[in-house]
């Protein structure tokens, strides 16, 4: 954990640990190691665990927006979604049932999205599921051998932002090696709306249309976007952290550098955090950028030359 600064910074685990995510209201953290989830304070330091873990290994934490309860995905065979309160009480948590990908909490806690596989098909789908009844509805149905990631309600829960894939390309000449995913673009879903609409970055950066990561401003009004090439090995050649206006109508690229990804807002919406790989070799740091400025300040004390590259899990 580290100040805006860099400043000020204190270890809080002695392992990385595998998902982990901040509070909304900043003072707690959620994570989840081989043993357990559980819940440590930035205050005082001390942990509490939510839930016991068997050797399955979680792929995601998520608080709710009320920070009474953390969603994790676990399970020994394939993912499911579960719901464990917080501060931890005498029932276990809940299984929602399976789920693939992200997880994301509409912004008054009833609804948690996310990117369901359709049995026997090769599409997939948007669906939520109701937090009470446990009850799921389709929201949007990709084309054929499409995929989606990262869905995402904005903060204030008017649109959903996500990523898509393209069709897939026509496989290489048998002498010619596979390699790399399916490149993807960014689309944005206004709620109650069947027909999302692609964000396109052409008019500041032609070179690189695969969209690695974004994040909502804390309005709903702006998105981070890190886009790159698509190369067998992430994060690839070249990436580059760019702001983009809901509507599209402002747009410019935030990063100095052509290796730079994982942009998060801060608190007021004034600027960003993301991950750059300035140096000529590559060591990432993490860089503060204004977003009225363009200026980029870097936080002190983040790079690394271990392999281990710095992420901010979230800004309060």
């Amino acid at each position: 954990m580290t100040d805006a600064s860099g400043l000020q910074s204190k270890q809080l685990l002695k392992g990385p640990p595998w998902a982990a995510a901040l509070s909304p209201h900043g003072d707690l953290v959620a994570y989840a190691d081989e043993r357990a989830v559980r819940v440590v304070s930035l205050l005082n330091g001390q942990s509490l665990t939510l839930a016991s873990l068997r050797g399955e290994r979680i792929g995601g934490v998520t608080w709710s927006p009320n920070q009474r309860a953390v969603a994790y995905i676990g399970g020994e065979v394939q993912g499911d979604l579960f719901l464990a309160a917080y501060p931890p009480g005498s029932q276990p948590p809940r299984n929602l049932g399976p789920w693939y990908e992200t997880i994301s909490f509409s912004p008054d806690g009833k609804f948690i999205l996310h990117a369901a596989t359709v049995p026997w098909k090769t599409y997939q789908v948007l669906e939520t599921v109701n937090v009470e009844t446990g009850k799921r509805q389709v929201l949007f149905e990709t084309q054929e051998e499409r995929s989606i990631t990262e869905a995402q309600y904005s903060p204030d829960g008017s649109h959903i932002a996500f990523r898509m894939s393209e069709p897939p390309p026509p496989a290489p000449p048998a002498d010619e090696p596979e390699c790399g995913s399916p490149e993807r673009r960014l689309w944005v879903l206004a709620v109650g709306s069947k027909n999302p609409v692609e964000i396109n970055l052409s008019r500041v950066q032609q070179q690189w249309t695969n969209v690695k990561d974004f994040a909502w401003s804390p309005d709903g009004k702006r998105l981070t976007v890190g886009i790159g090439t698509n190369d067998c090995d992430y994060p690839g050649n070249a990436n580059g952290v760019f702001v983009t206006s809901l509507d599209q109508t402002v747009q410019f690229k935030l990063s100095r550098g052509e290796q730079s990804l994982r942009a998060t807002f801060s608190p007021d919406g004034k600027k960003a955090v993301f991950t750059e790989y300035s140096d000529a070799e590559r060591h990432p740091q993490l860089m503060i950028g204004d977003l009225a400025t363009r200026k980029l300040t870097p936080v002190a004390k983040t790079q690394s030359s271990q392999g281990d590259v710095p992420t901010a899990l979230g800004w309060r």
